[in-house]
Order: structure tokens, then sequence, then C-alpha cells
């Protein structure tokens, strides 16, 4: 979001303004226009309501034939031009619904966000219009092994790439709603609803929403292959700091599991602290798997950025391996979830005597599998893309630090299942 957004004036009403029931009828009939605008554009609009009519884009009527025959032109026309118009609408949409300034010029506002909404319309016809030939319904299938050489337009990506622009519609049409609704609680409608009048809250998030959809698919659109993954890494490498966080919480004796546990993860929610040693001793043995996962995803970032402008924009990766790159993160989270979750169960299991070392390891091995993948991504397809003209002791180094952390992860794999073993194999405790 824009950081002048975060400096706005108090969004409440100002009870020194004319009361709401001071509104002239005029401006009530004028709210009528708008609320009856922002419901034409949300049926217009909105995903799922589209998704139910077919036939409503006609795209010869909105774009060129050149347009529609310039893929490479029309991601230019989005990145450049129409998605950043889009975050201005929004943003002026949410500076015109601010109590004080309905108040004071109710007229005014009012009529700007008429003017808006036909300008919203208007642009929202040609960014449909733009990714139906874009992202034409249905695509291929976005796992492709033979797209290789299509560099922004493999599959996946474009795939990606509508998934992204159905959260834009849908966030978008978010704001739509709650503004029309907005409106009649501050009685700016003869259709006025029964809930008090108050600040923009509830519309806030839903626009931080759809600016942060908007940025992630302008990101999308115009940048490298890469930043298609990172973008999908970042919330799930972050979880990983939460994940790392709850184990300590269970463990540590000294720590208020009520007030440590993030609980960020909604499968990781309140659990009491581990009482079985055997369980203890492996959760503890858990923390190098944890951070040794977070630290891949890292690394490969951090190489990436300070080296974003000396590599290619595009692999040799096809659809269904980078569909495999760019869902590691979520993958390898959710397997390190499924760890902690299986070790509190067991912590917790009346039989915990008839407990075997394999219903704990599984998910461990899943892990170590789903890491290999990505590392052999790594050395094939990402390793090579430093230029030749780099030092050479610089690519030599990232081979050999990746080597180093293959074997500390190894390591610990192996220090696990061995604990795992010993102590679920070969000792029946009660």
């Amino acid at each position: 979001m824009d950081n002048h957004l975060l400096s706005l004036p108090p969004l409440g009403l100002d009870p020194t303004l004319p009361s709401l029931d001071k509104f002239e009828e005029r401006h009530r009939k004028q709210g009528d226009l708008v609320v009856e605008g922002f419901q034409n554009l949300l049926r217009k609009y909105d995903p799922e309501i589209a998704r139910q009519r077919t036939g409503h884009i006609s795209i010869g009527e909105i774009l060129t034939i050149g347009q529609i025959n310039s893929r490479e032109g029309l991601m230019e026309w989005l990145h450049s031009g129409l998605l950043p118009l889009l975050k201005q609408q929004l943003t002026t949409v949410k500076l015109c619904l601010i109590p004080s300034a309905l108040q004071t010029e109710p007229e005014a506002k009012l009529t700007l966000m008429l003017e808006v909404q036909s300008a919203i319309d208007q642009n929202l016809a040609r960014m449909e219009s733009a990714f139906a030939v874009i992202c034409p319904r249905p695509l291929s299938a976005s796992d492709r092994v033979d797209d290789h050489q299509l560099k922004q337009f493999k599959y996946y990506r474009l795939d990606d790439l509508a998934q992204k622009f159905y959260e834009v519609q849908n966030h978008t049409a978010g704001v739509f709603e709650k503004a029309y609704v907005h409106i009649q609680r501050m009685k700016l409608s003869t259709e006025q609803v029964a809930c008090p009048p108050g600040g923009l809250d509830y519309i806030e998030y839903v626009e931080e929403e759809a600016l942060g959809y908007i940025d992630s698919t302008i990101a999308c659109l115009n940048g490298p292959e890469f930043d298609v993954a990172e973008d999908q890494w970042r919330y799930h490498v972050k979880s990983m700091d939460d994940i790392l966080e709850d184990t300590i919480s269970l463990i540590d004796p000294l720590l208020d599991w009520r007030t440590m546990l993030s609980f960020k993860d909604y499968e990781l929610r309140p659990r009491r602290k581990l009482v079985r040693k055997p369980v203890i001793e492996l959760m503890k043995s858990t923390s190098p798997i944890i951070k040794l996962s977070r630290l891949f995803f890292k690394k490969i970032i951090k190489h990436h950025k300070n080296r974003s402008k000396h590599l290619p924009w595009f692999t040799e990766m096809n659809s269904k391996q980078l569909e495999c790159f760019c869902a590691s993160a979520f993958d390898v989270s959710r397997n390190l979830v499924k760890l902690v979750q299986d070790l509190c169960k067991a912590d917790g299991n009346r039989r915990f005597g008839e407990i075997r070392s394999h219903d704990i390891i599984q998910s461990v091995e899943a892990l170590a599998g789903r890491l290999e993948a990505t590392i052999h991504l790594v050395v094939i397809y990402l390793i090579p893309l430093t230029p030749e003209s780099d030092d050479l002791a610089d690519r030599n180094y990232f081979r050999s630090w990746f080597m180093t952390w293959n074997t500390l992860f190894i390591l610990a794999l192996h220090n696990f299942k061995y604990l795992a073993r010993s102590s679920f194999d070969h000792v029946n405790l009660p």
C-alpha cells in the first residue's frame, strides 16, 4: 500500500460537523446513483458472478487488431498502464469515503465517485479483454514439459498470472460492495442500512488486499521468472519462523505456551507442553531441520537478489518443473507442520508404547524428498545462469555452499531418524 495512505486523517465521524440527518434530499438521490454504480460494477466484475454468464467480454470492441495480435504489448499495457491506474482509482474511492469528507463536501465527493466509477468500468473492461488474450481459458495443462523455451508465456506462468488477476477482481469487487454499504450507513442514500455509521476499517482491509494483489500481478507481468517463485515462497518461508517458535514453546519449561505459541498456523493451535521425554528430545532435534529448511530458501532468494541485474530473466525449466520449484516452500512448510503435529499426537497418545518410528519419520522423509527435488532444479537451472564473465570463484562458492548445506541437512535427518528409532523401536515406554 502507498505510504501516504498510512498518514490519512482519522476515518471516523467528526462530531463538530453537520449531523448525518442534515443531508439534503438531492444528496441522498445523488447517493442512490453512486450506490447503484457500485452495485453495477459488482455485478459486472465480481469473478464469481461473471463465471455464471458467458459472452460478456467483446474483445474486438475494446482492443484493436494490433493489440490482440501482440501479447507482449498487452502485458506492457497492463504492467505500466492499466494496473497502476486501478491502484490510483481504488485509492481515490477510499479517500472519497472518509466520513468527515462526506459530511463537509457530500456533493463534491459523490460527483467524484460517479466519475471514478465510469473510469473504473472502462479500465476493468480493458483489463478483462487483455487477460482474455494473454491467458485464454481454458489454458493447456500447467504441468506441460514441452514449453521450456516460451519464456514469459510458459503455461504455468500464464496460469499463475490468471489466478492473480482473479484475486485482483475478487478483492476489487469487495471494495465495491463495502463502498455502497458505507454510503448507505452514512445516510447518503434513500435506502439506508440499520448498522450505525463508522470508519473505514472494513473497507481498508479489502482495499489493502486488492492493492497487494495488483502489485503482485504487476511483478508477475514484467519480472524475472524467479520473481514468480519468490512471490509464492515469501509467506511460507516466514511461516517456518513461526513453526520454529512454536516448537521451542512446546518444550521450554520456562515459557507459557498459552502466551508464546504464535498460532499463526491454524494447525498448530493450542497444544499443551510436551511431557514425554522421548518426544521432547525428538522435538528438540527438529530445530536444525527447520532452520536448515528455512536457510535453504533464504539463501536462494539472497543469491538471486544480489545478482538479479546480471542474470537472464528466464530459465530452461518447463512448466512442470517451474510448478515444482514455485510450490516447494509451501510443500516444505506443510511437511514441517505435519512433523510437529505427529510429535504432539504421539506425546498425547495413550498407547504410547505401541508407536513405532515409521509413524514419526514419514513426514521427515517427505520433507527430504521435496528439498532434494528443489536442489536438483537449483543445480541444473539456476547455478548455470551465473554469467561466464562473473568471478568463477563466486559460482563455485554457491555450488560449494549447497554441498555443505546438503551434508548438514543429511546429518540432521540422520540424527532425527536415529533418535526416533532408538526411542520407539527398542524401548517400550509406558
